[in-house]
């Protein structure tokens, strides 16, 4: 018969004796361990999936930006964040030595040059919105003609570059341009068909007038 007390005792001593050698063994840095690689891996997956989303969304801006006037264009936050970059010495043209023949410029001739009706008086930001934007979308083409209008209207290049360097931000330098000359009493119709016939666009023209018809000088 075996004894109760013995095998207590025995079964007491195996357990101090494998107590005694799991002592020697410490898991709390395995833990920690464990721990850290499950935060790491965490942090991993975020950051990956926030540069999925930023090439995502670049790729979008990239493919809107392409689209040049795809939404609304704010010209009143435009106009009044201009900085006005405007030559003083810009060049004004004579009302009378305005060569071209349209029903615009007729119908200035019969009424008062300050008509409300008349065309080639009114100032460019006064143009109906979808006009401006077909004449700015025109405009704005790989030749860089909006320089040479520029000019003609009085900008230097030193005020030209500097449009070119604002357009490389949220709108093209056309827009930056035309709005800020928009802001001057001279920046008239008249004075913008003039210089675009004078460089030779008159396919802006006829954006702005369509029954303009080509007089030579």
């Amino acid at each position: 018969m075996i004894d109760k007390r013995k095998l207590k005792y025995s079964l007491n001593h195996i357990i101090d004796e494998n107590f005694k050698e799991d002592e020697g063994f410490n898991a709390l840095p395995l833990y920690f361990g464990l721990l850290i690689i499950i935060v790491l891996v965490i942090i991993m997956y975020f950051i990956l999936q926030l540069r999925i989303k930023h090439n995502v969304k670049s790729a979008a801006n990239l493919k809107s930006s392409q689209q040049t006037f795809k939404y609304p264009v704010n010209y009143h936050n435009i106009y009044n964040n201009s900085k006005g970059f405007y030559s003083q010495n810009a060049k004004h043209y004579n009302f009378n030595q305005f060569v071209k023949t349209s029903k615009a410029s007729v119908d200035c001739e019969k009424l008062n040059e300050k008509a409300t009706n008349c065309l080639i008086v009114k100032r460019y930001n006064e143009l109906n919105t979808s006009v401006r934007r077909a004449f700015e979308i025109n405009l704005n083409n790989k030749t860089k003609s909006w320089k040479s209008l520029a000019k003609e209207l009085g900008y230097t290049d030193a005020s030209i570059s500097i449009f070119e360097s604002l357009g490389r931000q949220r709108m093209n330098c056309v827009q930056y341009f035309l709005t800020d000359w928009s802001k001057y009493e001279d920046s008239t119709i008249n004075s913008l068909i003039k210089a675009l016939h004078k460089i030779g666009r008159i396919d802006c023209i006829i954006i702005i007038d369509p029954s303009f018809r080509v007089s030579p000088y």
